[in-house]
């Protein structure tokens, strides 16, 4: 049986998915506390591509393997540990994974160690523990919101934000969302806050020039948030702390993105419009949407609401887990009777549209009245009526 060695210890390839968890759960057991200690765990590879994953079940494995890499560096009760390994250990860890290479889901820590090894990399290990210091795991948070490695869904993750408002200092902000110690005027200070625009950041600033974002000035994107590529932001838009952008989003003038709101890739958010936010409680489910959705001007999505992909929102549709909303579906169990979120779920928000009913008439046969929002299918005829101009996307 083949060996390897992490730590200076000598290990078999596991050849079994059985042999591996034996193998890591002996790891644990020499590890005491680790498991239970650790907020967040991820690697940087020397090309600048990066995993993380939040400590918790299904990921403990993988934190075991990589602390057992750095072990002669680094103790389980460190609260902040940061380490580099060669291409040559990042080879050992990645053949631990064997009994994995197989398997038709790929893994994205896997596929990460093998493009180390590939491309003979060094890697950057840090491990983060939750009872680190509140500003040291508020700036890996930071960090990892603001690369795509996180995202607010994950309610440990949006604590350790939580835990550092108190110790974080309010600080007078100058035009370009950065601060510093400079005279108090009119002219040269726009906000007090605890944390900077992601505008402060010349790096940040660099990557969404380079992905092809447009950010009209007057929009704000606080720090701690994800944005992907050829998103455009409007005058006035809000995007609050560990939201998440994904690509070729539309975000128009005053629309508010909630703090930990999340958005998939090709929506239409119009002006105005008011996602939520659920920072605090932590363990609050947050709201968002998936894929190409429409939502129009002073349209709400509230805690907890969640849409699938391919639905258009009229404006003025304030939805939460509760709203009751008239079942205009010709080919639904609930014909002709309310429904809320609530029963319908995420994976039941797909392709639907939801509009303000103004008068006292028959919509696809059911009886309807004024105010009430009618849910019906989002057809393709209709969503032909609100395409956009490729003209005025953001960069490719």
């Amino acid at each position: 049986m083949e060996k390897i060695t992490l730590g200076a210890i000598e290990f078999s390839i596991p050849t079994t998915k059985e042999e591996f968890a034996a193998m890591t759960n002996k790891m644990n057991e020499d590890q005491p506390g680790l498991r239970e200690n650790t907020l967040v765990y991820y690697m940087v590879a020397s090309d600048g591509t990066a995993v993380a994953s939040m400590a918790k079940e299904g990921k403990f494995a993988t934190l075991n393997i990589l602390f057992q890499s750095i072990s002669q560096l680094a103790d389980p009760d460190d609260k902040e540990i940061i380490a580099t390994i060669d291409s040559s250990t990042a080879h050992d860890i990645y053949e631990v994974f064997t009994p994995f290479f197989d398997d038709e889901q790929p893994h994205a820590n896997i596929e990460f160690l093998k493009n180390a090894v590939d491309n003979n990399l060094e890697i950057e290990i840090s491990i983060v523990s939750k009872n680190a210091d509140s500003i040291i795991k508020a700036e890996h948070m930071f960090y990892l919101f603001e690369n795509n490695l996180v995202k607010g869904e994950e309610a440990e993750a949006r604590q350790a934000l939580l835990d550092a408002f108190g110790v974080y200092p309010t600080k007078i902000m100058q035009p370009n969302g950065s601060s510093g110690d400079i005279e108090i005027t009119a002219q040269n200070n726009t906000g007090m806050d605890k944390f900077e625009t992601v505008m402060a950041n010349p790096d940040a600033v660099a990557k969404l020039f380079e992905d092809g974002n447009r950010i009209v000035p007057s929009a704000a994107i606080r720090a701690g948030v994800g944005v992907g590529k050829e998103n455009i932001f409007m005058f006035h838009a809000a995007v609050n702390i560990a939201a998440n952008i994904g690509d070729q989003n539309l975000i128009d003038s005053h629309a508010s993105v909630g703090s930990s709101a999340q958005l998939g890739n090709g929506n239409k958010i119009g002006s105005f419009v008011s996602l939520e936010g659920v920072l605090s409680p932590a363990n609050a489910n947050c709201c968002g949407m998936r894929d190409h959705n429409f939502l129009g001007t002073y349209a709400r999505l509230g805690t907890g609401v969640m849409l699938g992909s391919g639905n258009f929102l009229g404006s003025n549709v304030d939805i939460s887990l509760g709203t009751p909303l008239k079942d205009c579906r010709e080919d639904s169990d609930t014909y002709g009777a309310h429904v809320t979120y609530r029963y319908l779920g995420e994976d039941g928000f797909n392709n639907l549209a939801v509009m303000i009913n103004r008068s006292v008439r028959k919509f696809n046969d059911v009886e309807v009245l004024p105010g009430e929002l009618l849910l019906f299918d989002n057809t393709e005829e209709f969503k032909a009526r609100f395409e956009g101009d490729d003209r005025i996307k953001a960069d490719s």
